[in-house]
């Protein structure tokens, strides 16, 4: 007789509904946005979609204490992530993927590159950016203008949501004996 076992040793949401690859999503009372920080590895092309499919847009960045607050956001995960910055039409010319003005930036020293191919920016993790080629993937912020309820069962805006599944042990018994074992990481794929 073979006996499968599965053991799933992290935080079940009680949220539901929400997006599975959400970390969090919070209120920023000095934009009056939403952001959530997305916890899957894409190209910035991908991370664009991805934001507009879910009816929001990368992160765009207009201030210093937004810049931290993003930061800030993507701290639990403890690597760079994407934001909305983009030279990929005009080489120099940096736009945010909303269209509005870049009235803010935060370049590492001797960044951006010029003529380097790099034509998406992330943050580093302490607040700096940088430009990267397109074969480039990472985690992502998303932002949306407009608090929906459908994130939330109560009128509140939601302040934090618990980590969803994101690794799995599976164990194949046959007997007594352990035959093999599988080990899937959302966040990298099959192992």
């Amino acid at each position: 007789m073979i006996t499968i076992s599965l053991v799933v040793p992290v935080f079940q949401s009680s949220w539901g509904s929400l997006q599975d690859d959400m970390i969090s999503r919070v209120y920023y009372p000095d934009t009056g946005h939403e952001y959530a920080l997305i916890d899957v590895w894409l190209s910035w092309r991908q991370a664009r979609v991805y934001c507009k499919n879910l009816g929001g847009h990368l992160v765009t960045i207009g201030s210093a204490s937004e810049n931290a607050f993003v930061e800030n956001l993507a701290d639990p995960i403890d690597d760079d992530v994407w934001i909305g910055l983009t030279d990929e039409a005009n080489e120099g010319q940096w736009e945010w993927v909303t269209g509005e003005r870049v009235m803010f930036v935060n370049w590492e020293d001797n960044k951006p590159d010029v003529g380097a191919e790099e034509d998406y920016v992330e943050m580093h993790r302490d607040g700096t950016w940088n430009d990267l080629p397109v074969t480039s993937s990472m985690y992502f912020v998303c932002e949306w203008s407009d608090w929906s309820d459908e994130w939330t069962t109560t009128n509140s805006k939601p302040e934090y949501f618990p980590p969803i599944v994101d690794r799995i042990l599976l164990f194949l018994f046959f007997g007594g004996a352990t035959l093999g074992m599988a080990y899937y990481n959302r966040k990298k794929g099959n192992s």
